[in-house]
Formats: C-alpha cells, structure tokens, sequence
C-alpha cells in the first residue's frame, strides 16, 4: 500500500506574486494583465502551455484556461473565478502546420465552426515549438499550403485558421500529400 503524505497546503498566491513568475516561465515578449478582476499571460509561440505551468511552479488556488488558437487571441471573459488565462498566439505557419496534422490524424479539414474538433486541434498546435511539426513529410506539406496560390482566392473570414482552412479545401489535402511524397 502507498502512502502520501501531505504537507500544509500551499498559500494561494497573489496576481501580483504571480505576475513576475508568468513572465518569467513564458520568456521574452511575453506580457500579463495589470488588473488583478482579469488576469492573463499572453505570449507568441514559444513554450507551450504546459512549459510555462512548470516554469512557474505551483499556482494553489488558481486554474488554468487558454483562449482558442489563433493569429489575434481576444481578452478572456470576465471571470469570478481565480482563474489564470493563456493569450498565446501563433503564426500562420504554425496554425498551417496544425491544419495538416488535424487532418492527417481525423481525415477531415478543421475549422472554428468544429466543436468536436476545437480541444484536439488545441492540444495540437500546444506545443513548444508548433510551426515545425517534427514530421518532414508534414512539414513540406505545410510549406507547399502556403507557397501555393490559391486557386480560387476567397475574401478573408477574419479568422487566418479558416482562411488556411478554405485554402487546404480548394488545393485539396490528398493533391498536397501526393506532391509532398513524391518530392520526399
């Protein structure tokens, strides 16, 4: 039989004890909110979610939440919870990148009307380093969506993942792969 034994729990920090060790975990040009009713980190690419929790160390009493992936993340809603918000943006590239690997991995294009598929392709793209995915065959992939044109040009959505959606929709997923192959 284990036993764990447990300490006194941990005093639950302040927004402003916290606000140094979030730009700290979340690295260079990283920023959080000055008011403590909302508080957030936001940062551009880099470390994941999970990265910046572990530099931060222990956060008792407060929760984690991240705003859906995108070029341009919005302000969180207000909250009455103590709850620390992820802001973190990505890069076309990255959001591309992610396109593909939901795709390979479910078979069908992703968008922001997909519930089901917004927590998977969050978790995809949650990475430390999401515009490269570690798989060549993906990567040229990715390079060939964005260095096509488009071959029938839609008005932007105002969303670049829907936008790159569109894009991998008319060039088709399956044209991509057989180019990406054969060149691999």
């Amino acid at each position: 039989m284990a036993l764990r034994i447990l300490g006194r729990p941990g005093r639950k920090p302040s927004w402003a004890d916290l606000r140094p060790r979030l730009l700290d975990a979340a690295g260079p040009g990283a920023s959080v909110s000055d008011d403590e009713g909302l508080p957030w980190v936001a940062w551009h690419e880099g470390p994941s979610i999970a990265t910046v929790q572990a530099a931060a160390g222990e956060t008792p009493g407060w929760e984690w939440a991240a705003m859906a992936p995108d070029v341009e993340v919005p302000l969180p809603p207000p909250s009455t919870t103590p709850v620390i918000w992820v802001r973190r943006s990505y890069s076309v590239r990255a959001l591309a990148t992610g396109l593909v690997r939901f795709h390979a991995a479910h078979g069908r294009i992703f968008t922001t009307a997909d519930q089901r598929g917004r927590e998977t392709f969050a978790r995809l793209v949650d990475v430390d380093d999401p515009a490269r995915s570690g798989y060549p065959i993906v990567d040229l992939m990715v390079d060939l969506l964005l260095d096509r044109p488009d071959p029938d040009p839609q008005p932007p959505t105002g969303s670049a993942i829907d936008d790159l959606a569109g894009k991998l929709r008319r060039l088709g997923y399956d044209n991509l792969w057989a180019v990406a192959y054969k060149e691999f």
